[in-house]
Order: C-alpha cells, then sequence, then structure tokens
C-alpha cells in the first residue's frame, strides 16, 4: 500500500503487472482489478494504491471503512515524512513487537513476572509513532532510510539477542 501521488503511472504499472485486461469487481465503493496469470490484485482506495495478492487487498478494502488515518501513531509517523522528496517507496510498520521484546530482554524478571505488567507496556509500546521506511531512486542507485520512535540500536538488540 502506497499513497497515490502519481495515479496515472501507478495504474500503468498495475496493468503490466497484472497482464491485459485485468477482471475487475466492486468491493465496496472501489473496483479491483485481478491479474490475468496469478492470484495478485490491485486497487486505489482513495488516494491509496493497493497491490499484491487479492485477497489480501480485498481484506484491505473490506476494512477500508476503519480507516487508518484513525490510528495515531500511524499520524505521528506521516508528518516525519517529507512528501516533496521524490519518493518511490514508503512503508510504516508497528515497532510495538520489537519495544516489548527490548523490555523483556532486559527485564530482571522471568516472563510470568513480565506478563503482570503486561497491559502497562502494551500501552506503551502501542503509544510509540510507527518506523518508517522511505527508498528513493537515485542516480547511481537507491537510497533507503529508516526512522524508528524505537530506534535501530533498539531494533538490532532484539534481533540479535538470543531469546529468553
Amino acid at each position: 500500500m502506497t499513497e497515490a501521488l502519481d495515479r496515472q503511472s501507478l495504474r500503468k504499472l498495475a496493468e503490466q503487472r497484472l497482464g491485459p485486461k485485468p477482471r475487475a469487481e466492486t468491493v465496496g465503493e472501489f473496483e479491483l482489478l485481478f491479474s490475468s496469470s496469478d492470484s495478485w490484485g490491485a486497487s486505489f482506495a482513495d488516494n491509496h494504491f493497493l497491490i499484491g495478492p487479492a485477497e489480501s487487498v480485498r481484506r484491505c478494502l473490506q476494512v477500508q471503512p476503519q480507516s487508518l488515518a484513525s490510528i495515531e501513531a500511524l499520524r505521528r509517523s506521516e508528518r516525519l515524512v517529507d512528501v516533496s522528496l521524490p519518493l518511490t517507496a514508503l512503508t510504516f510498520r508497528s515497532d510495538r513487537q520489537t519495544a516489548i521484546s527490548f523490555v523483556e530482554l532486559f527485564s530482571e524478571h522471568e516472563r510470568p513476572s513480565f506478563s503482570a505488567n503486561a497491559d502497562a507496556v502494551d500501552r506503551a509500546a502501542r503509544s510509540l509513532p510507527y518506523a518508517v521506511n522511505v527508498t528513493m531512486l537515485k542516480d547511481n542507485g537507491f537510497e533507503w532510510t529508516s526512522r524508528s520512535g524505537f530506534g535501530l540500536p533498539g531494533s538490532l538488540v532484539t534481533a540479535l539477542a538470543p531469546e529468553r
């Protein structure tokens, strides 16, 4: 899913990926296009472009009324993005599980004791803004930037540390 800044170009790319004469179906108020050769689909939902496995795109369209704009952490993360740049890809992901793993890793207590405070930890983890990854096509290749409220060091520690 991405913001559809250049709808015509994205539609051409979708048609290349989905093949000639993709089958169309209406899901809610949106058109879902299906690949003529495999299970991929694509759709424009308001100002967003969705492409991927057709059933995943369908599920996104079906829950669309539960708008992403209603997620405060995502709205805070969107403010970190400079949309004046020539963005090739922009992704958001929750740092919730990484933050919880980090707390567990350095907790003096075993997991059962940690679980007693699970609600407080979960609330704190949900308050983090989403991590943002930006990819831009440059003259000599791609430039990738990542921003996270939890931080790259925290992500690396939890990825490389042994599980408790």
